[in-house]
C-alpha cells in the first residue's frame, strides 16, 4: 500500500496529483483515472477552475464547483474530506485544511495531532449508532472494509471474542448437583439412617474456547490486525500489534461454507451484541472478493468537518442553548432580583412593569433560549382584496450555535458564538480572504437583536457576539472583529473573531472538559 497526504480543500494542480499518485503519464493511467473518477463519485474530489483567484482560497463554495472528465491543466483538484481514504493501493490521508502550510510537515510528523482528528471524529460519529459498514454514491454502492475491521478489533478488545458455552459434567464441582445421575451411577455411606454420597456428579456451564464461531471470530480479528500493519495504520488508529489467532480462514471452509454456518447460529442467536458481531463477520466474509477492487473504496472520516467543529465548541463552552432559563443559576437570580426591584418601582401602568412580568413568567414555564427567540408570522387574508387577516407561525426561527452564560470582570457576560470552520486571513500585508460571507454576519447580529430585545430589562447583562475559528497555533487569540455600521443605531456589538487552539479544545471535548470562557479574550 501507498500512503501519502492531503489537506483538505488545498488547491492541487495536475503535475501535484500525478506526484501524488506518482504516475508520470497520468492521462494514459487506467487505474489512476479510475481512482479519481471514483473519488469524485463519491463527493471527496472536487474541481475548481484554474485561475489566481482560486489558487490562494482555502475554503470551498459550491458556485466555485466545475464538472470535468480526466484530468488536465484547466483545473485545480480540492480534497473535501478529513480523515482516510483507502482506494486501490493507496492510503490517502486527508489532514484538516486549518494546517497551516508552514506547518504541513511538523503536523504529519506528529502522529498525535491526527490521531486526536480521528477520535474527535468518532465521538462526534458515535452518536449514530452505527456501522456505516457501505458508502454510497449516485452510480455504486462500496463495501467499506475499514470501518467493519476497526470497528470489529475496537468491539474485541472492549467486550471479547464471541463465545458460546457448553454443559460439562463434573464431579464434585461447583455446578448444580445432578442427583439422578449420581444416585445411579455413584455409592452412598449410611450413616444414622442416611445416604452421605462421597462423589457428586455436577453440570457446569463454561465456556466453550474451541467452538467454530469463537475460533473463526479470533481469525479475523488476527487477520485485520496484520491488515491494518501492512497498511502502516496500527499507530495512527491506536490499536496495539497483537497475535490473536494462529489460524488461517481457509481452515473454516470455503465462503460460501462459512456463510452457511453464520445465517445457522444467527437463526438460533438472540443475543443482540452476539448478532451484531455475527452479521459483521457475515458482512466482511460475503464482501471480502472485492477488497482490492479499483471500484472499492474505504473511508474512515467526514466530509463535514464544519459540523464537528460546531460540536466541539458546544461542548468546550458549555451550551446552554437547550436549557430551560429557570435552570441557569446566574440568569435566574439577576432576573428574580430585577423583577423584585422593578415591580417594587412601577404603577400598574407602567410598560416597564408589563416586561417585568413578562420575564417572571419566562422563569416559570419550560421555555429555553433557544425556544425563547420569536418565529416568524405569516399572515394572509381570507379573501382576495380583504382585510381580515390570519395569522400563521412558522416551525423554525433563528438558531444560534452557542450561547453560554457567565460572570467576568464587567458583570454577567451573555455571549453569543459561532463556530465558523474557516480559515481567516485578517493582516494589514495580506489581502482578505477565508472569511465568513455576508449572511453569517448578518445572522450574528440578529441573535444579539433577537436576545437583547427579550432581556431589555436586565441592563447588567453584557452582550459579546463572536466567531470561533480553528487554529494550529497554541494559544487563543483575539485577531479582530468584522463590523456593519448599519447595525450601529441599533448598540449592537461588533463580532469579535477569536482563533481557537485546535489541539488543547480536542483534548478537552474528548474528555468532556469546558473551558474557562475568558480564555477567548472577549473584548
Amino acid at each position: 500500500m501507498i500512503l501519502q497526504y492531503v489537506k483538505e480543500q488545498k488547491r492541487y494542480t495536475k503535475d501535484e496529483l500525478n506526484k501524488l499518485f506518482k504516475s508520470d503519464n497520468y492521462d494514459n493511467t487506467d487505474e489512476i483515472k479510475d481512482i479519481l473518477k471514483k473519488l469524485r463519485e463519491y463527493g471527496i474530489l472536487k474541481t475548481v477552475k484554474y485561475n489566481s483567484t482560486q489558487k490562494n482560497l482555502s475554503d470551498l463554495i459550491e458556485e466555485d464547483l466545475e464538472l470535468s472528465e480526466g484530468i488536465n491543466d484547466k483545473y485545480y483538484y480540492v480534497f473535501k474530506y478529513v480523515g482516510i481514504i483507502m482506494v486501490s493501493k493507496y492510503i490517502i490521508i486527508c489532514i484538516p485544511k486549518y494546517v497551516t502550510s508552514s506547518k504541513e510537515n511538523e503536523y504529519i510528523n506528529d502522529i498525535s495531532k491526527f490521531k486526536n482528528v480521528l477520535s474527535v471524529i468518532k465521538k462526534y460519529n458515535s452518536k449514530n449508532q452505527t456501522i456505516n459498514l457501505y458508502e454510497y454514491s449516485e452510480e455504486s454502492t462500496s463495501f467499506n472494509f475499514l470501518a467493519i475491521m476497526i470497528h470489529m478489533i475496537n468491539d474485541y478488545y472492549t467486550n471479547g471474542a464471541y463465545i458460546n458455552n457448553k454443559n460439562i459434567i463434573e464431579k464434585n464441582g461447583n455446578g448444580e448437583i445432578l442427583w439422578d445421575k449420581t444416585i445411579n451411577e455413584s455409592f452412598a455411606i449410611i450413616s444414622n439412617n442416611r445416604p452421605y454420597y462421597p462423589e457428586m456428579y455436577t453440570r457446569n456451564n463454561v465456556n466453550d474456547e474451541y467452538d467454530y464461531f469463537t475460533r473463526l471470530h479470533k481469525c479475523l480479528i488476527n487477520l485485520f490486525l496484520k491488515r491494518l500493519k501492512e497498511y502502516k495504520l496500527m499507530e495512527l488508529l491506536d490499536i496495539q500489534e497483537d497475535e490473536i489467532s494462529e489460524e488461517e480462514i481457509e481452515d473454516f471452509g470455503d465462503d460460501n461454507y462459512i456463510l452457511y454456518k453464520l445465517e445457522q447460529e444467527l437463526n438460533i442467536q438472540f443475543n443482540t451484541k452476539k448478532q451484531i458481531i455475527l452479521k459483521s463477520i457475515y458482512s466482511y466474509i460475503q464482501n471480502r472478493g472485492n477488497l482490492n477492487s479499483h471500484d472499492n473504496i474505504n473511508l474512515l472520516g467526514t466530509s463535514s468537518f464544519n459540523l464537528v467543529w460546531e460540536e466541539v465548541c458546544s461542548n468546550i463552552l458549555n451550551n446552554m442553548l437547550d436549557d430551560n432559563i429557570k435552570d441557569i443559576d446566574n440568569l435566574r437570580d439577576i432576573i428574580e432580583r430585577k423583577c423584585s426591584e422593578k415591580l417594587k418601582e412601577a404603577n400598574n401602568l407602567d410598560k416597564s412593569k408589563e416586561n417585568i412580568l413578562r420575564l417572571e413568567k419566562l422563569l416559570n414555564s419550560q421555555e429555553t433560549l433557544s425556544s425563547i427567540i420569536e418565529k416568524p408570522s405569516w399572515v394572509g387574508y381570507y379573501e382576495e382584496n380583504d382585510n381580515n387577516e390570519f395569522i400563521k407561525k412558522a416551525d423554525k426561527t433563528l438558531e444560534p450555535d452557542v450561547i453560554s452564560i457567565y460572570n467576568n470582570d464587567n458583570g454577567i457576560v451573555f455571549g453569543i458564538f459561532d463556530a465558523k470552520y474557516y480559515n481567516i486571513t485578517l493582516k494589514k500585508e495580506s489581502k482578505l480572504s477565508g472569511q465568513p460571507g455576508i449572511g453569517d454576519i448578518t445572522k450574528q447580529y440578529l441573535y444579539q437583536l433577537a436576545y437583547k430585545d427579550i432581556f431589555k430589562d436586565i441592563d447588567e447583562l453584557v452582550f459579546k457576539n463572536s466567531f470561533l475559528v480553528p487554529t494550529y497555533e497554541s494559544e487563543f487569540k483575539n485577531i479582530g472583529y468584522v463590523k456593519l455600521d448599519m447595525f450601529k443605531i441599533m448598540e449592537l456589538e461588533d463580532i469579535q473573531i477569536i482563533q481557537v487552539p485546535t489541539n488543547e479544545v480536542f483534548e478537552r471535548y474528548l474528555t468532556n472538559e469546558t473551558i474557562d470562557i475568558n480564555l477567548l479574550k472577549l473584548k
